[in-house]
């Protein structure tokens, strides 16, 4: 479907490219009359197409921000920074050689330490 058949198909471009616009200040730009006078420009509001295609888009925005932290953590605990003893924590800490010298003569469904 072309772009010109839907309304607000530009805006939906730009959001999903790559290279997003340059953000503009917030302060409105003023312009000269015809007397020298300057005049604020003020822009039309957005549609509800637009205010929602917007919205989706922050959305989408943080929840892509939100996987990078989740992956960078994932990454870390793969590699071993997050283990207990790494981060020096106060805790009492697991050797899987103590478990497994308690139950090694046991039979499965037994009792365990």
């Amino acid at each position: 479907m072309r772009q010109w058949f839907r309304p607000g198909a530009s805006l939906i471009a730009r959001a999903l490219s790559s290279n997003p616009p340059k953000r503009r200040s917030s302060r409105p730009r003023s312009r000269s009359t015809a007397l020298g006078k300057k005049r604020k420009s003020v822009s039309a509001p957005l549609s509800l197409f637009q205010q929602h295609v917007l919205l989706n888009t922050r959305v989408s925005l943080v929840v892509a921000q939100r996987d990078r932290v989740v992956a960078s953590y994932a990454v870390m605990a793969a590699i071993g920074r997050l283990a207990a003893a790494k981060l020096n924590l106060n805790v009492a800490q697991y050797d899987p050689t103590v478990h497994f010298n308690q139950v090694k003569d046991k039979w499965i469904g037994l009792r365990t330490p």
